[in-house]
């Protein structure tokens, strides 16, 4: 029975270690927030909102001047999905080396799914 239970921890403890919390997203939001909106409208602030940003074609929003690699990945019918979200929020310079996010990143793959997941939460329409 130990030797059952044991293996059932093993195989599903990977799967409750990466779920996502959108709670933990908000806060960690407030590294975001300097620069990014949650929703369109004045004032603009330095990066574009990130509303409805998963699903987004890249380097779309009309109002934004968006540098040429990012203009150009979202002409080639490039969209934000979470796994690109992801890469990007890791090192946003690995992926777009022009890019005008002044961000390190986020080294923890948990932090970012949490962060994803609240940026779902506040996704246009929801």
């Amino acid at each position: 029975m130990r030797r059952i239970l044991l293996i059932l921890l093993l195989v599903f403890s990977p799967l409750a270690a990466s779920a996502q919390d959108a709670d933990a997203g908000r806060s960690l939001f407030r590294k975001c927030a300097a620069c990014h909106a949650l929703k369109p409208g004045p004032p603009m602030r330095a990066g574009p909102h990130l509303d409805g940003v998963v699903g987004r074609v890249i380097g779309s929003l009309p109002d934004y001047s968006y540098n040429a690699s990012l203009r150009s990945a979202g002409r080639a019918g490039g969209v934000w999905t979470e796994d690109r979200l992801s890469h990007f929020i890791q090192d946003p310079r690995a992926m777009f080396p022009d890019t005008k996010m002044n961000f390190a990143g986020i080294a923890q793959e948990q932090q970012r799914r949490d962060l994803i997941a609240y940026l779902r939460t506040i996704a246009a329409g929801a």
